[in-house]
């Protein structure tokens, strides 16, 4: 085997693992992974980097031994280009805390607004890719990043504004402390019931975007069978974040009965179909 043709192998190797970084890496069409965090907080400047660190990893409340929240996969966030904090202040930005602006579906309770209101700044939590994520990591990540902030800067209340949820302060803190564990799907995704004032309505997924996927929300469904069709919502959502895929067809159980729900295949938003399945 000479010179040149291992030369030529080489060259040829090189190129091909740069392409399938590239390929694995390339932004896609109509592909955006978006998370999205508001923590209304005292303190108008954000802490320095290695404070914000220190927090988050060594100095983390929510550790446990041998189980630390962040580690060197999650850590590695913090380097992320896609990462962006800033602070946004209440006396230049007094539209951003009107209530009024949360979507319908998001109904903070008056203790919230209190929180809300108290706020003299928003510190902004956005984590966006519009190329594929190869994991999951920023699941874990940025509910501890929040949180951390939150703490380091006199937070009152907690907005994700992909999910549509809002925590005081000290009610996400009591969610980490009862469980690190913040890539659960509970903590990021919320199902929805929106009556249609005719008998029906529609259920619809929020938080879904976080893993770059389409929101679904259901075809019209009869008000009394809200409850089945809410509860196969919750399982197809919970099941698309931990895997990071949504099949346009699925079979699930629930109430001993056998469904399907069959996504449409394209849209910003899926459509979704629930069907009982029939036995013979």
């Amino acid at each position: 085997m000479g010179p040149i043709f291992v030369v030529s192998f080489l060259l040829v190797a090189l190129v091909a693992a740069l392409f399938y970084r590239w390929w694995h890496r390339r932004p896609i069409r109509g592909y955006l992974a978006e998370n999205e965090y508001w923590v209304y907080v005292q303190e108008l400047k954000l802490p320095p980097a290695e404070k914000m660190m220190d927090r988050m990893i060594s100095a983390n409340p929510h550790n446990r031994p041998g189980r630390p929240c962040i580690g060197a996969q999650e850590g590695m966030i913090f380097s992320d280009v896609r990462l962006h904090i800033a602070v946004a202040l209440r006396e230049k930005n007094p539209y951003a805390f009107r209530p009024d602006l949360f979507t319908d579906d998001v109904a903070p309770n008056a203790e919230q607004l209190d929180a809300i209101a108290a706020a003299k700044a928003i510190a902004k939590i956005r984590y966006a890719s519009r190329s594929p994520l190869r994991n999951a990591f920023h699941l874990q990540f940025l509910p501890h990043l929040a949180h951390s902030l939150s703490d380091l800067m006199g937070g009152t209340a907690i907005y994700d504004r992909v999910s549509g949820s809002v925590w005081l302060a000290d009610e996400l803190g009591g969610e980490l402390a009862r469980n690190n564990n913040a890539n659960r799907p509970a903590l990021h995704v919320n199902v929805t019931w929106r009556p249609d004032g005719e008998g029906s309505g529609i259920v619809m997924t929020r938080g879904l975007r976080k893993r770059g996927m389409p929101e679904v929300e259901t075809y019209p469904v009869p008000a009394d069978q809200e409850v089945i069709a809410t509860g196969l919502m919750i399982k197809l959502a919970h099941e698309a974040l931990r895997t990071g895929d949504l099949p346009e067809t699925q079979t699930m159980n629930d109430f001993d009965c056998e469904f399907i729900i069959e996504l449409e295949r394209a849209g910003p938003i899926r459509r979704a179909r629930i069907k009982r399945k029939m036995t013979p």
